[in-house]
């Protein structure tokens, strides 16, 4: 195969045009040419179909192109043994206009013209495969159908792949406690209003701030909280009382607003009770109730569809999730749990055991499995007979290159 190292190289120079490079012949396969050109084509054929594999360099370029040479080899001997079988039993293999339609109808298709030459390559390509296809199905019918045993056997191999865990279809409510962006959100908002009172104009909002002022600037974290929530809640207060001015009773809106919005904060244990007190509002009352909880309060996926996370298996949400949950029995409510820092609730509606498909159900499945290996081995086998008897005959035409 030296030759061929020699010929790729030659490829690459001004010498001889793409045309004449690609009619130089390579290989006999009995009485039939297989040209530099083939070649140059199958190996665009391959890496355009795996990109992944594209040599580098003039050594893995030669590996390739073997590789290239010895699959038109293959195909070309499985070719003639088609046309063969067809001579012999008197058959037309192949509808050649049917495939100078499909090529011009593919051509229409895509809005592409093509050459006469790219015609040419496409029949031979339709024409090439449709012939393989033939005599393999030939090969296929006349080989051992794949028997119950074997079935079996890729059956037991394959066990775990036919296994089906454990489901079950469900509504959640999911809480969560409140996020550190949102905690730093409400005390900023809060500290804005504390700042504000403290330059209020009038005297009462102005006198919440200075009795706490001395305390808070003094105190640790824990007792400035305190003393900002007092602040706030003793402005807040205020909201309604007559003969406000505007900028105090914006002040005191302000302070609403602020509270509210603690109101909502809540830590690990807060959230737990809040579930708990959802929970205990809708025991017994069904699915219903259930969906109308999750659409008010849940903060996990499909709350805006009642909390419907439809079919889920074990793996799906963690060890925490699945101890809960694949312990329940339809209709059951599952008590407050914690699953890493959230706090769910679930209404199982329905459940299916665990079970392992049974071999008669697989059957097809096995051998749609087991069909592609079989022809992949009668294809080798055929190959190895179709070589034993073949000519196949490599050409050195190294000094018409260097002419």
């Amino acid at each position: 195969m030296q030759w061929l190292l020699i010929v790729i190289l030659v490829a690459t120079s001004v010498r001889l045009s793409a045309s004449e490079l690609a009619d130089e012949t390579v290989r006999y396969v009995n009485d039939q040419i297989i040209s530099l050109g083939d070649v140059f084509q199958r190996n665009q054929e391959r890496i355009s179909v795996d990109k992944g594999i594209t040599p580098s360099g003039m050594s893995q370029w030669m590996s390739f192109s073997r590789v290239s040479l010895e699959e038109l080899t293959d195909e070309e001997l499985l070719v003639q043994y088609a046309k063969e079988f067809a001579e012999e039993h008197h058959f037309q293999l192949l509808d050649h206009e049917r495939i100078t339609q499909q090529v011009l109808e593919r051509a229409r298709t895509t809005g592409r013209t093509l050459t006469l030459h790219e015609q040419a390559l496409q029949r031979k390509a339709i024409e090439r495969r449709q012939s393989i296809d033939f005599i393999m199905g030939f090969l296929e019918i006349r080989a051992a159908t794949i028997g119950p045993i074997e079935l079996m056997h890729d059956y037991e191999v394959r066990a775990k792949e036919f296994y089906r865990p454990p489901r079950a279809k469900l509504l959640e409510i999911v809480l969560r406690p409140t996020g550190l962006e949102e905690k730093k959100e409400v005390k900023l908002a809060k500290l804005a209003v504390f700042k504000r009172c403290q330059d209020a104009g009038n005297p009462m909002i102005k006198k919440v701030v200075d009795s706490r002022l001395d305390a808070y600037l003094s105190g640790s974290p824990e007792v400035q909280a305190k003393l900002l929530d007092e602040t706030i809640a003793t402005v807040a207060a205020l909201d309604g009382t007559a003969g406000l001015d505007q900028a105090s009773s914006d002040l005191v809106k302000a302070a609403v607003q602020a509270q509210a919005m603690g109101t909502h904060l809540r830590d690990a244990d807060a959230t737990f009770h809040q579930l708990s007190d959802i929970r205990t509002q809708i025991e017994g009352k069904g699915v219903d109730a259930f969906k109308a909880a999750a659409r008010a309060s849940s903060q996990g996926p499909g709350a805006s569809d009642g909390g419907d996370r439809g079919w889920l298996e074990p793996g799906s949400e963690g060890k925490d999730f699945d101890q809960v949950v694949f312990a329940l029995k339809p209709g059951e409510l599952s008590p407050v749990f914690r699953a890493g820092e959230l706090c769910c609730l679930v209404l199982v509606t329905e459940t299916v055991a665990a079970r392992s498909r049974e071999f008669a159900e697989v059957t097809a499945e096995l051998e749609a499995t087991e069909k592609p290996k079989r022809m992949a081995i009668l294809r080798r086998e055929a190959i190895t007979m179709l070589r034993a008897k073949a000519s196949i005959r490599d050409v050195a035409s190294l000094d018409k290159l260097r002419e």
